[in-house]
């Protein structure tokens, strides 16, 4: 069954102009949260990639289990590309740690603006496979 969102107390993803947005609404995310999301992203994306805005301006804190299977294959399937909304320094140098240090399987950079955001994502809204 193919829905237009996701939505509970952790997330809320769906799809607009062919970009995938998730916006976190919890401030500790652990690897349970995380795997769970993973999940109903895959179906929400109906084997179809897409480009990615993460909304985690909320996170206050990403567990090291979960930071390392975001960046893994099996959380990237059917992403073609992340942007992730920061909102603060602290923020911002987690986000270049993970970034640096795990080393996400796919193109991932850092905003404080969603229009920028958005436009970087343009790029790579014609990359699309299949999982």
């Amino acid at each position: 069954m193919h829905t237009d969102y996701f939505i509970n107390i952790h997330w809320k993803l769906w799809i607009e102009s062919d970009v995938l947005h998730v916006k976190a609404f919890a401030e500790n995310i652990n690897l349970e949260i995380v795997q769970r999301g993973v999940d109903e992203r895959v179906k929400l994306c109906g084997n179809v990639a897409y480009p990615m805005l993460s909304d985690g301006r909320k996170v206050k804190h990403l567990s090291k289990e979960a930071r390392a299977f975001l960046a893994s294959p099996e959380s990237t399937v059917l992403v073609s590309a992340g942007a992730f909304l920061v909102s603060n320094q602290l923020q911002k140098v987690l986000g270049n740690f993970f970034i640096l240090i795990d080393k996400p399987e796919i193109p991932t950079r850092l905003f404080t603006d969603e229009s920028e955001a958005l436009n970087w994502l343009q790029q790579f809204k014609n990359i699309r496979s299949t999982a």
